[in-house]
């Protein structure tokens, strides 16, 4: 599951400028094999009193946290080329319009992670392929029983 959460100040970026960034960012990882349904992208907004940059408020800044579940990062080749596909979604978008921003990106174990209470499929298995396809969970209930021992 990558999921990215964009925390800016009210009205920083247009319905338009959100629906870019959330393409580009399913399309950085579909291009890796990845479904598109594990992409999620937040765009989180605090009133113009709760942001602050340097002890004062700010209206021109995101953060952006990154989180990893679906597969973390193996080789330092691997990091750089996902910054760089990261810079490629945002930068267009974020310097036209003369934000500044900061991210991070946040790596868990994929043990931890489900969809709809499920353990996904090993990456670029068959089953994975599948969902990959038909854009969805398929063999829930077989998962189930696996998951289960049974």
């Amino acid at each position: 599951m990558p999921k990215w959460v964009f925390n800016t100040p009210p009205n920083l970026l247009t319905a338009t400028e959100k629906q870019r960034i959330a393409e580009g960012i399913a399309a950085i990882y579909t291009s890796a094999g990845l479904p598109a349904f594990y992409c999620h992208a937040h765009f989180l907004e605090f009133a113009a009193d709760s942001v602050y940059t340097a002890g004062a408020p700010s209206s021109d800044v995101a953060t952006v946290a990154i989180y990893h579940i679906a597969g973390v990062f193996d080789q330092p080749e691997m990091e750089q080329a996902f910054l760089a596909g990261f810079d490629h979604v945002v930068r267009p978008v974020f310097k036209a319009k003369g934000i500044t921003w900061e991210s991070g990106v946040y790596e868990s174990r994929r043990e931890l992670w489900r969809v709809n209470g499920v353990a996904p499929p090993a990456r670029l298995s068959e089953m994975e392929k599948r969902w990959f396809r038909e854009g969805r969970v398929t063999d829930e209930a077989e998962l189930l029983r696996a998951q289960r021992g049974e």
